[in-house]
């Protein structure tokens, strides 16, 4: 197991939105980007330098319809993470995670 530096956190998380961008475009689910994703978008052109994830945003209706479609979803490489289907996860919102890395952080 190796440790990532930020270039390749990056390089993992572009791979999870492409991955999402196209499970949108394939099913019709509008999103946008939001937060950090976002300003990093538009004012770095790509990350801010210090951010560390992805910020999507969904309807409610769009959103269900996400769920919905990624719970049956096989792929080999990303999941999906939710409170209903992963005992330890008690957030609200979703996560989609590459399934080949392992993330370790405080939920404080």
């Amino acid at each position: 197991m190796i440790e990532l530096d930020i270039e390749a956190l990056k390089k993992v998380e572009l791979d999870i939105l492409s991955f999402i961008h196209d499970f949108c475009e394939k099913n019709d689910i509008k999103y946008s980007l939001c937060g950090g994703t976002l300003l990093g978008a538009v004012r770095h052109k790509g990350f801010i330098p210090w951010d560390d994830d992805i910020d999507i945003f969904m309807l409610r209706d769009q959103y269900e319809k996400f769920i919905s479609l990624m719970e049956n979803n096989d792929d080999d490489t990303f999941k999906l993470i939710t409170y209903k289907n992963s005992k330890n996860y008690n957030l609200l919102f979703a996560k989609v995670v590459d399934k080949r890395t392992i993330l370790i952080e405080d939920p404080f």
